[in-house]
């Protein structure tokens, strides 16, 4: 296995672009793309790859439990962003962020219950259309296969690392692929992590029997050796 795995700080730049040929696409990508891009570079750079193999990625979601405890919101951009939800926000302490729930709620509903068309014609007409795309799932791999020119299965998945791992050694294709993994914490901060390997490979894995949230497996795969 040839693995990539990097942890980015709040803010740190994620230089991506003499990565690409159009350089107009960076305006599109999140923090989840631009360190799946910057880690695929990393690894196609000293290895060969044909464009028809797979790539296969776990998008890991952020654990709103531990949010309202965040000094984020102290000082917090993130918080502000959140004053598009109802104008009366600030009357809410900065570290509650658990209410935004019940705001949302509250202003979008009718007769009590939350309208999805309520929610999309008042909510997302007020967000740039560019910010919109960036919250679809699926953005990291399809921009990667875009930028390295990979046209063959790419998948999506949430979380699981053994799915992940699953997903690898039960694909038809012969040959090296490309596994990967991204999360964006609550502060901006960003864990990435992209393997080069091969479903006789990933048979071998620990994770082919035991489950953990994906990009945990990169990082232990990265502290410990492949296992």
């Amino acid at each position: 296995m040839n693995l990539d795995y990097k942890e980015y700080q709040s803010l740190q730049e994620i230089s991506v672009r003499s990565t690409l040929k159009d350089k107009k696409l960076m305006k599109y990508f999140n923090l989840e793309t631009a360190a799946l891009i910057k880690g695929i570079h990393n690894i196609l750079s000293d290895n060969s790859f044909h464009d028809d193999m797979p790539l296969f990625f776990a998008l890991c979601k952020i654990d709103f439990k531990t949010i309202a405890s965040s000094e984020i919101f102290n000082t917090g951009q993130y918080f502000d962003n959140f004053k598009i939800f109802d104008s009366d926000i600030e009357k809410f302490p900065r570290t509650d962020f658990l209410k935004i729930p019940a705001l949302i709620t509250e202003n979008y509903s009718i007769n009590g219950k939350f309208s999805p068309e309520l929610f999309n014609k008042n909510f997302f007409s007020k967000l740039s259309p560019i910010e919109q795309f960036k919250v679809l799932a699926n953005l990291p791999v399809s921009f990667a296969s875009i930028v390295f020119g990979l046209h063959g299965d790419n998948v999506t998945i949430y979380e699981s690392g053994r799915s992940l791992v699953w997903h690898g050694v039960t694909t038809d294709y012969q040959g090296v692929f490309l596994i990967g993994s991204a999360k964006t914490a609550i502060d901006g901060s960003v864990k990435a992590g992209i393997a080069y390997t091969s479903s006789e490979e990933l048979q071998t894995s620990k994770y082919f029997t035991e489950d953990i949230c994906a990009i945990e497996m990169f990082k232990n795969w990265n502290e410990q050796g492949f296992h």
